[in-house]
């Protein structure tokens, strides 16, 4: 066939080839529906109409000219059920001196079709012999097409009670799903591992721990006012002490349980699994409160894009600390009378946070620190207009205690939601590591490495990497438009330019990662650096 007979081919256009010329996806064998009196054009008009009625579409045709009294056409059916195969038919007109025109109507490839009839049809009862066929075969086509399935098949090995994890090697897992097919394996996939949470963790939940190999996190929380549409909010408050006995730290744990009221919500005042200085920013903090995060919204219908962190004192440490570093798992973050040691507030573009200190708080300088970040975060806003929304509270006359000035903090707070797909991400990474952030992830991170990445429509953007080899892209359709290329630049370099599919084995993945129900990926791409990145 000629370039140009196959783009009108691919157009669903008409095309005229030469004397016996065959379009090569025309081949195998073929079964005759029905012979009909009637031309070409009539019997292909009738052929669309019989496909509609099965939910087909005619998308291409191609006319032949076989002979002077002969014509055939090849007929693309294609389905409105997302994954089924098209259908292909030929159609073959013959015209015979005092005799009616009789166009003979066949499915092309091995299909299991009625006998066509003996005699030829003509109007509505070859219209409705041609349905009825249609209908059988394209049963065949559409049962085969739920046997292969992804979301079938994953709805029957969660049925199977078969392992979670394996869902990864299973061939069908990789294969490419339809947006509609991707939020119904999210939802099968969320609705399985919450069930796992409630027959795992239901015990210790009632008893108000978190429990890890080695350490156990107690927690006390109360519910305030009614839930809204998606769900409660939650307030993570953590409290004072470290470097500090049992009893000083169990004194302040209780102290702040009732600190601080939310008007809605699920206020939550775990209690330090150490006594530590350091007892809210060490490395085993970071997947127990994943954990806690995932057992309130289980549990307690807790909204996971409403879930805010805060603390005091030490707590506040552990506010600076977590908060750059955790930024996708919370809406905001408020600080109280804390210090930040060592680390940065770059992490904070996509997450509202507010810093409240008392002005005469001069133990470790925390007043002097809180102005500085003041600075520093107002620069970043200058610089970033789209990110680093705070507040600074510098509370002047109020010492370490700033009298429940800083419960202002709670209504400021209570506006802001999580944004989990900003079109800006910045990662520093702390000394803590972290494989995944926002829709970013690595497979071997490293302490104060940094990325920043921005999208702009279909197109990835890295402005800057240092200390990274591969980046791990997570996508899905609220982001972008799956269906069409997505363009992955460092700097003026392209990455990577293609359709990224959405796989049942992505979004297990990504969901197992955290048991965050609004972090789930349905695609992913892979991109090496440049240098690695530097």
């Amino acid at each position: 066939m000629s370039r140009l007979s196959t783009l009108l081919l691919l157009l669903g256009t008409t095309a005229c080839a030469a004397p016996g010329e065959v379009p090569a996806w025309v081949d195998g064998p073929s079964a005759a529906l029905l012979k009909v009196e009637a031309d070409l054009g009539v019997a292909r008009a009738m052929l669309g109409n019989a496909l509609r009625t099965v939910d087909f579409e005619p998308a291409a045709t191609n006319v032949l000219r076989t002979g002077r009294r002969k014509r055939r056409a090849h007929v693309t059916a294609t389905p409105v059920t997302a994954g089924a195969a098209p259908l292909q038919f030929e159609l073959v007109e013959k015209r015979s001196p005092g005799r009616p025109v009789l166009t003979t109507i066949s499915l092309v490839g091995d299909h299991v079709v009625p006998p066509a009839p003996a005699r030829p049809l003509r109007g509505g009862e070859a219209a409705r012999v041609l349905e009825a066929a249609l209908r059988v075969a394209t049963g065949q086509v559409l049962a085969w097409t739920a046997s292969q399935d992804p979301v079938e098949q994953l709805r029957r090995h969660l049925d199977g009670k078969r392992p979670r994890l394996a869902l990864a090697d299973a061939d069908w897992a990789s294969l490419p799903l339809t947006r509609r097919q991707a939020e119904r394996a999210a939802v099968l996939l969320w609705d399985d591992h919450a069930a796992h949470v409630r027959a795992t963790r239901r015990e210790s939940f009632d008893k108000r721990v978190v429990d890890n190999w080695y350490l156990r996190m107690a927690f006390s929380f109360t519910t305030f006012g009614e839930p809204g549409k998606g769900g409660r909010s939650a307030w993570i408050s953590m409290h004072g002490g470290g470097n500090a006995t049992s009893a000083v730290n169990d004194g302040q744990w209780e102290n702040q349980k009732r600190l601080y009221k939310p008007r809605e919500g699920v206020y939550l005042a775990p209690r330090a699994p150490t006594d530590t200085w350091n007892l809210w920013h060490q490395s085993h903090i970071d997947p127990m409160f994943d954990a806690l995060i995932t057992d309130l919204v289980v549990f307690e219908g807790v909204d996971p894009d409403r879930v805010y962190l805060m603390g005091y004192s030490a707590g506040g440490d552990g506010v600076y600390q977590l908060a750059p570093r955790m930024a996708d798992r919370f809406a905001a973050a408020a600080m109280m009378a804390g210090h930040p040691n060592e680390t940065r507030p770059d992490g904070l573009r996509n997450l509202p946070f507010t810093l409240h200190v008392g002005g005469e708080d001069a133990a470790y300088d925390r007043n002097e620190v809180g102005r500085k970040w003041g600075v520093n975060l107002a620069a970043l806003r200058a610089k970033d207009p789209g990110g680093y929304e705070h507040w600074v509270e510098i509370h002047e006359g109020k010492g370490h205690w700033m009298d429940g000035q800083d419960a202002a903090a709670l209504p400021w707070m209570a506006k802001h939601t999580r944004d989990l797909r900003p079109d800006r991400v910045v990662w520093l990474q702390d000394d803590v590591l972290h494989r995944r952030f926002y829709w970013l992830a690595v497979d071997e991170p490293a302490a104060r490495s940094r990325i920043v990445v921005e999208r702009v429509g279909q197109e990835f953007r890295f402005a800057e990497s240092t200390g990274v080899k591969r980046v791990i892209l997570r996508l899905d359709d609220v982001m972008c438009r799956l269906d069409r290329p997505v363009t992955v630049r460092w700097k003026d370099e392209v990455l990577f330019r293609g359709v990224v599919p959405r796989t049942v084995a992505t979004l297990a993945r990504t969901l197992e990662e955290r048991g965050d129900p609004s972090g789930i990926w349905s695609a992913e791409v892979v991109v090496d650096l440049p240098l690695g990145g530097d």
